[in-house]
């Protein structure tokens, strides 16, 4: 069965599934098939061998899993078939069943004839050797797209390189954490609101950010306070610094170390064949390795279990393009032997050699005796050169050269022939220590300098900024000193010149605000005076003055003098008010010596009243006049009853009638007279 993995419809990934394994599906980083999808659980299904048929079977308690459009937990998988999890589909496609790899062979009519015996010396079969695992590692990139799936399909049976980019954040008291990065764009800092939250009390809200440009990565501080450091090197905000596996950034006692590695590498490793058929086990010894200058490679009997060394000429060509497959399997075959001898007696029977294994006791060889003559002379060697560079203090080189013999003795090495010198993993533990501690004194030195430097800087800044900080707003300010302020959030002196200029825009916003108000005030006198002058309109004097009277006894301020023109019309109106009285005063002597215009004396007398209701002369004649008015009316409306109690009533109206038109409108037999009417109809 081949599996095709298409992420949002496009092809990611092919490979092939085989029988006697299982699979398991999940954006868990030790997954067999990494989805990288939030919506994708850890394990979130399995594909797997059962009754003669491939079956998927979902895992996740949350998740889901759809087989052709539709919801299933369980489910037969066959040819043309098609699962969909979140935006990835798993389409598969039925081929000849295949075995497990450990059933595969090498294909030798493709590997070539032995490479040309002597062309290559012991020291560049051994330089050949130490590459190889970085060779290894580097294969799923550097080869070509034909020689990629060649290894797959032999190797690993696995799908393309998918590369994991993590941050790893130790913080003080070796405390770690581990933020998968996806996407473009990660920010980091103390704030919620980041992608990653540091938890260092030195970090800004927002402190630096990652940026991945198709797959080329870079950092930028973002102006944070304290400032960010790459590989023992300050950051400038003000520019990107390219990112690599390894690189370590440190923020206040935090530190992030960049690292990019293949999600599956482990995974491969696993799946890598360990049996050999018995026609690979040769047997060779130190003169025909010395004649042909092939450097042999350990490998494990399938059937016993046994040691051996396969000669890389049985396999491999002399062809140079087959010398990189001769390096790859080579270490290969290398990490076989070693995770080989690694494993107890019950790990050992699960490979299934129990079945055949020797019932006779067995001296179990240590890892530097598995090795082959050359190889152990090699790992003396580099032994001995560690233990020189130890010595004279060169503790890089040191460390290479310890590197150097892990590589062959992971467990570490010491060699009775140099008794002062230490084993492997304690020089190897001394050694980093030291130059790390070199490495610590010279970058203290740096720092020292760059100190120096940077306050020199700091000076210069808030000099310039104290000298134009009265001809700068508050903004201008702010940005002369954001460079200060990022090196030093609490300046005394900076935040001075902030303080003062925050003081000057204080005071002037308080003369603003009183301008205004004062504007303000001045509006409402003026509208006072502008509606006295609507009511002068009118004509009527009497609310007018009042109106005049207002706006002179109002609080506003009064800068245009419209007090004093509400004053002046006030004795204005006085004035002509007291022509009118005198004027009305002789109408009203004449009305009142009338019988005949008491009436009209009465409406005059109002008038001068209203005008001036002080007036006692009018007050006087107007009562005199309703008396006699009220008495030769009493008269007439007697007789109207009269005439109406023997039911004249067309003669009582008229009589009514009369009384309403000499008496004022409100006078007591003005309403008399009216209601009469009223009750007779009109």
């Amino acid at each position: 069965m081949k599996l095709h993995i298409l992420l949002n419809a496009i092809l990611e990934t092919e490979m092939n599934l085989f029988e006697n394994n299982e699979y398991i599906i999940g954006r868990d980083r030790n997954a067999d098939i990494v989805l990288n999808n939030s919506q994708i659980s850890r394990k979130h299904a399995r594909i797997f061998f059962q009754d003669a048929s491939w079956q998927i079977e979902l895992l996740s308690k949350t998740g889901s899993l759809k087989k052709n459009q539709l919801d299933i937990n369980i489910a037969q998988l066959e040819d043309k078939d098609s699962i969909q999890i979140a935006n990835y589909t798993l389409s598969f496609s039925d081929g000849k069943a295949q075995t497990s790899s450990s059933d595969q062979d090498f294909d030798s009519d493709n590997l070539g004839q032995s490479a040309n015996n002597g062309e290559q010396s012991y020291e560049e079969s051994h330089e050949m050797e130490a590459s190889a695992v970085e060779t290894f590692e580097n294969t799923y990139t550097k080869t070509s797209h034909k020689e990629e799936e060649e290894f797959n399909d032999e190797t690993t049976a696995g799908g393309n390189v998918q590369l994991l980019n993590q941050l790893r954040i130790v913080y003080e008291g070796r405390q770690e954490e581990y933020v998968k990065i996806i996407g473009n764009f990660w920010t980091l800092g103390r704030s919620d609101n980041c992608d990653v939250k540091l938890k260092d009390s030195k970090a800004s809200r927002k402190h630096i950010v990652i940026k991945n440009t198709k797959g080329d990565f870079k950092v930028k501080d973002l102006g944070s306070s304290n400032g960010s450091f790459l590989n023992g090197n300050q950051l400038n905000s003000d520019r990107e610094y390219p990112l690599v596996s390894g690189d370590c950034i440190e923020i206040g006692s935090t530190k992030i170390y960049f690292e990019q590695k293949d999600e599956r590498f482990e995974d491969k490793i696993q799946r890598l064949p360990i049996q050999v058929h018995h026609h690979a086990m040769i047997s060779i010894d130190n003169q025909e390795l010395a004649a042909n200058g092939n450097f042999p490679m350990p490998m494990i009997d399938g059937a016993g279990g046994e040691i051996g060394f396969l000669r890389p000429s049985a396999y491999f060509g002399g062809d140079k393009e087959k010398k990189r497959k001769f390096m790859i399997y080579g270490v290969v075959a290398l990490l076989v032997v070693v995770a080989f001898l690694g494993m107890d007696d019950s790990e050992v029977n699960k490979t299934g050699s129990s079945e055949k294994a020797s019932t006779e006791p067995k001296k179990l060889m240590s890892t530097f005796e598995a090795l082959s003559p050359e190889q152990q002379d090699f790992v003396q060697a580099s032994y001995s050169a560690a233990h020189r560079f130890f010595t004279a203090e060169q503790w890089d080189l040191c460390i290479s050269e310890i590197e150097k013999v892990h590589r062959f003795v992971p467990e570490g090495y010491s060699n009775p022939s140099f008794p002062d010198a230490l084993p492997s993993k304690q020089m190897l533990n001394i050694a980093e220590t030291a130059a790390a501690t070199l490495r610590d004194q010279a970058r203290l030195e740096e720092e020292k300098k760059a100190k120096k430097e940077f306050a020199q800087k700091l000076e210069r800044s808030i000099q310039m900024c104290e000298q134009q900080a009265s001809q700068m707003s508050l903004s201008q300010a702010e940005s002369c000193l954001e460079f200060v302020f990022s090196a030093s959030p609490d300046n005394p002196r900076a935040m001075a010149i902030l303080e003062n200029i925050k003081e000057r825009n204080r005071q002037k916003q308080i003369a603003a605000r009183q301008a205004s108000k004062r504007r303000s005030l001045v509006s409402q006198g003026e509208s006072l005076y502008n509606r006295a002058k609507a009511v002068d309109r009118k004509g009527d004097p009497l609310d007018s003055i009042e109106a005049y009277e207002e706006h002179i006894k109002s609080s506003y301020p009064d800068p245009n003098n419209l007090k004093a023109r509400s004053r002046a019309r006030i004795d204005e109106i006085r004035a002509n008010i007291s022509a009118v009285v005198d004027k009305l005063r002789d109408q009203l002597q004449d009305y009142f010596e009338s019988e005949d215009q008491l009436r009209e004396a009465i409406l005059t007398a109002d008038k001068i009243i209203r005008l001036n209701p002080n007036h006692t002369e009018a007050t006087d004649k107007r009562a005199q006049a309703v008396t006699r008015l009220n008495a030769k009316l009493r008269e007439e409306y007697q007789d109207s009853i009269f005439k109406e109690a023997h039911g004249d009533i067309d003669r009582a109206k008229k009589i009514w009638r009369r009384i309403i038109s000499l008496d004022v409108e409100g006078g007591e037999y003005f309403n008399k007279a009216q209601i009469k009417l009223k009750k007779h109809g009109g």
